[in-house]
């Protein structure tokens, strides 16, 4: 339950409390920055004007978004999407009966792909920002093993699904 009220609380202040259609970002602890963020993020607001967020890619060999950098536009359906999806993922956290099985992430790309799935879910428009915004699967997939700062604008660890990190992994991947 702890690991997605914080986020889900973080995601709907920021979308509720910045003028509307204005962007945001989000973005977990687990990243580290290159080079400047803005340029992109810009780039895909100006090119994507219709797309309600645009994801971090999670890999190489799909089209599924990472929930670890996004930027959201502000606007009621999009704050009533990741209300329902944290809802969703903190019910399915605490046990819940009957409760999707899965997290925010999960939840997300499924009501992505496969919209009747969640009816109850508003359906926004999405994008997904270049590989550059770089997840350690596509490191992985690539084999750089995190070689290659110089390609990369972002790094986002994405290694902790448990939500625990001990200080000497961190130092590790460089957090």
């Amino acid at each position: 339950v702890e690991r997605y009220g914080p986020k889900g609380d973080l995601i709907l202040k920021a979308l509720e409390e910045n003028p509307r259609d204005s962007v945001v970002l989000v973005c977990d602890l687990d990243i580290r920055f290159f080079k400047p963020i803005a340029p992109i993020v810009d780039l895909y607001a100006t090119m994507r004007p219709d797309a309600d967020v645009v994801f971090q890619r999670d890999d190489d060999f799909n089209v599924n978004a990472n929930l670890g950098f996004m930027a959201l536009r502000c606007r009621d359906h999009v704050v009533e999407f990741f209300k329902q999806v944290a809802k969703m993922a903190t019910s399915y956290a605490s046990g819940e009966t009957g409760a999707y099985k899965g997290g925010d992430q999960k939840i997300v790309n499924v009501a992505l792909r496969n919209s009747a799935r969640f009816p109850t879910l508003p359906r926004i428009k999405f994008a997904l920002f270049p590989t550059e915004l770089m997840t350690r699967s596509i490191d992985q997939q690539r084999g750089m093993l995190y070689k290659h700062e110089a390609n990369s604008v972002l790094y986002h660890v994405n290694d902790f699904g448990s939500a625990t990190i001990s200080p000497a992994k961190a130092r590790r991947t460089k957090v």
